[in-house]
């Protein structure tokens, strides 16, 4: 589980989505999006729409699995706030799939 400070408030969501991210990676079941930060630590936020599945049970287990891969990867990432929205097609791949896919994505 993510600690809550390395979690995107609802204020900085709306904050960057008014602005132009300074690194952009995609894959195909995540696209990354990184902004600036003067926090002292990254923060994480991730968006996964209904179109991905209607059932709210699918979005969260997506969502667990991928704050789990943060929360591993927090040492080796650059300060900044990261958006990750993810595509359709993530619910269908298996658990290793997804952490290798967001892996790749996160650490070019």
């Amino acid at each position: 589980m993510l600690a809550k400070k390395f979690r995107l408030t609802t204020g900085a969501f709306q904050l960057h989505a008014r602005q132009k991210p300074s690194h952009v990676e995609r894959s195909a079941s995540f696209t990354i999006k990184a902004y600036a930060s003067e926090i002292a630590h990254p923060r994480f936020g991730i968006v996964i729409g209904k179109k991905i599945d209607t059932r709210a049970v699918v979005r969260n287990r997506i969502k667990r699995q991928t704050y789990d891969v943060f929360g591993g990867a927090i040492k080796q990432l650059m300060v900044a706030d990261y958006i990750c929205i993810v595509q359709p097609g993530a619910q269908l791949k298996t658990k290793k799939e997804l952490r290798a896919e967001l892996l790749a994505t996160l650490l070019p």
